[in-house]
């Protein structure tokens, strides 16, 4: 096993095949950058694991971001939908996405 810590808008020189991004895209200014970024880290069969807030409930003042069950949905299908497999839904009241490079 292998963590790391680092900036979530620069690639490491590394692939891996599974990433875990839990609570962490609503805090940020750019998160479709971020999301990117994630995803190209991936190795070819690699897992990126991903959950938010639900929009409609969060009232967090420290969220830049809200997104809505469906909003996520549209939000992760732009960005990266047209590269991988993607299951969306919620999770313990969170929006999630589990997301395979292909």
């Amino acid at each position: 096993s292998c963590f790391r810590q680092g900036d979530i808008y620069n690639s490491p020189n590394k692939k891996y095949d599974v990433i875990i991004a839990t609570e962490v895209l609503e805090h940020l200014e750019n998160p479709a950058k971020a999301l990117k970024n994630l995803f190209s880290t991936l190795n070819v069969e690699g897992r990126l694991f991903v959950t938010v807030p639900n929009g409609r409930t969060d009232t967090y003042q420290g969220h830049i971001h809200f997104w809505s069950p469906e909003s996520w949905t549209l939000f992760v299908n732009k960005e990266i939908g047209h590269l991988c497999d993607i299951q969306i839904g919620m999770l313990a009241e969170k929006n999630y996405a589990l997301i395979r490079k292909i």
